[in-house]
């Protein structure tokens, strides 16, 4: 389709018909993110939570979502991090993020343990373990 308008009319229409499959949601994320339409995003990926709250993949997205605002919204998305831990404990991507905005808050202890959690991953998830590290350096706790 050469008219992105009418596709994403569509795909806006397809989450309609069927709330619950996330194909139309992912698009819908890449079409706005290509396109730096971070409000947007969040709205998407809001609206397959609503439908699979359980979809940690939609919490991240919408977490880096409010990290891409100019400045970034870093409560918001500390919200969905966490949401998105609460879902999957083992998800080290969320502890990296949980752990960096809370080292950016101040809030020392919390943030350590949630970069050890990231750091504890280096075989499976080497470039999340190596954000940790750094973010670790960072504070003078490595």
């Amino acid at each position: 389709m050469s008219d992105s308008n009418a596709a994403v009319k569509l795909l806006w229409q397809a989450t309609d018909i069927d709330p619950a499959d996330d194909d139309a949601y992912v698009y819908l994320g890449l079409y706005y993110n290509s396109r730096s339409d971070f409000d947007n995003v969040v709205k998407v990926y809001q609206k397959l939570v609503k439908y699979q709250p359980n979809q940690v993949s939609a919490y991240l997205n919408i977490g880096e979502a409010y990290m891409s605002f100019s400045p970034p919204k870093t409560d918001d998305a500390l919200v969905y991090y966490r949401k998105a831990y609460q879902i999957d404990p083992k998800n080290t991507f969320a502890a990296l993020r949980i752990g960096q905005l809370l080292a950016q808050s101040g809030q020392r202890d919390d943030a350590l343990k949630f970069l050890k959690i990231a750091l504890g991953d280096s075989a499976k998830n080497p470039t999340i373990a190596s954000e940790a590290e750094k973010t670790l350096k960072q504070m003078g706790a490595l």
